[in-house]
């Protein structure tokens, strides 16, 4: 779960920070996605 919370903290700050930044939205978007897709594939593998 400590990996969960990490995941979680630093895609929501990183999005944040990148998407008060308009000219960067775009990269913010694609860098939480691969951050989440990334998550779940090793949450569920650890299942």
């Amino acid at each position: 779960m400590k990996i969960f919370a990490l995941f979680t903290v630093v895609s929501f700050i990183l999005g944040i920070y990148i998407w008060r930044q308009p000219q960067k939205q775009r990269v913010a978007a694609v860098v939480v996605f691969c951050l989440f897709i990334s998550f779940i594939y090793f949450f569920m593998n650890q299942i």
